[in-house]
C-alpha cells in the first residue's frame, strides 16, 4: 500500500474488519484526520469493508508490511515535502497489533523514529530485520533482542544500498519486497544515473534492475520517470521496445 498526502492528515487502513488508540511520542496533528467512509467502496457482495485502524494508531501511512505474527508495520510520512519539520522528532515506523483477536487494531507503538527519517516510502519485515526505503539509502534495522523496539545500544542499523539520488526523495526508492528467488524487488524513478553505484536502470513499468557499470556501453539521463506517459517524454513505441530489449539483454 502506498499513500502520500501533502498534509499531516491521515487515511485509514481499510481492510476486512475498527480501531482505537496509539501510544507514541507526544506529537499530535493540528487538524483532525479525514477518512474515506467504507460504504464508498464497491466490492463483491461476499466481501465486507470496514476500518481496521485509524489515527491515533498511525499518521499519514506511506507503506506497510505484515509479519509472521500478523502485526502490521507502518511507514509514516508526516514530514512529507513542504510539511518537513511538522514532526520535529522525525517520521517513524509504527507496529500495529490486534492483541485480543477480535479483528480490530487495539495496540500501536513506535519501532524506530529518527530525525533523518523523512516520509520513508517502503518497509519490509523479514523475521527480526526491518528494511526501510529512505532515499538516498536502503536501511536495515536488526532487532537483536526481538522486543519490537529499535535500541541503538543493543540493535543494529545498516546502510544496505545508497545512491538513489532523485529530484525529490519521493521520486526515488520506494517499496521493497522479496521474491521466491531470494532477490529484493523495489521501485525507483527520476534517478540521477551519473551518481548511482551500481548503475540503476528502470523499466517502463517502474521495476528497478541493478546493472554493473562495466556492462554499460551507453546511457542517457532521463529527468522524468518512465512511469509517465511515454508520449510526454517524446518516446515512441519503438523507443519503448528498444528499452525493453536493452533491459532483457542484461538479465
Amino acid at each position: 500500500m502506498r499513500c502520500l498526502i501533502d498534509s499531516p492528515l491521515t487515511v485509514a487502513f481499510v481492510t476486512v474488519a475498527t480501531c482505537s488508540f496509539l501510544v507514541a511520542d507526544d506529537w499530535k496533528p493540528e487538524k483532525l484526520p479525514r477518512s474515506i467512509p467504507p460504504e464508498m467502496f464497491k466490492v463483491d457482495p461476499s466481501l465486507e469493508v470496514t476500518v481496521w485502524a485509524s489515527t491515533p494508531f498511525l499518521f499519514n501511512p506511506t507503506n506497510m508490511d505484515i509479519d509472521h505474527a500478523g502485526r502490521i508495520w507502518v511507514a509514516e510520512g508526516v514530514n512529507y515535502r513542504g510539511r518537513n519539520g511538522t514532526r520535529p522528532d522525525g517520521d517513524r515506523i509504527a507496529v500495529l497489533q490486534d492483541t485480543d483477536g477480535d479483528g480490530k487494531c487495539d495496540s500501536s507503538h513506535t519501532f524506530v523514529q529518527e530525525t533523518g527519517l523523512i516520509a520513508p516510502l517502503g518497509v519490509a519485515v523479514f523475521d527480526n530485520v526491518v528494511y526501510l526505503s529512505q532515499p538516498p539509502a536502503l536501511l536495515a534495522y536488526t532487532d537483536i533482542d526481538r522486543d519490537l523496539k529499535f535500541d541503538p545500544a543493543v540493535d543494529k542499523r545498516e546502510v544496505i544500498l545508497t545512491g538513489f539520488n532523485a529530484i525529490n526523495h519521493d521520486h526515488g526508492l520506494h517499496s521493497l519486497v522479496s521474491g521466491p528467488d531470494g532477490k529484493f524487488h523495489f521501485n525507483n524513478s527520476n534517478l540521477s544515473l551519473k551518481n548511482a553505484l551500481p548503475l540503476v536502470i528502470q523499466s517502463a513499468g517502474g521495476i528497478t534492475q541493478l546493472v554493473p557499470k562495466d556492462r554499460i556501453e551507453k546511457k542517457n539521463e532521463f529527468q522524468r520517470s518512465l512511469m509517465y506517459d511515454p508520449a510526454a517524454l517524446g518516446l515512441k513505441a519503438q523507443d519503448i521496445a528498444d528499452i525493453a530489449a536493452f533491459l532483457e539483454s542484461y538479465r
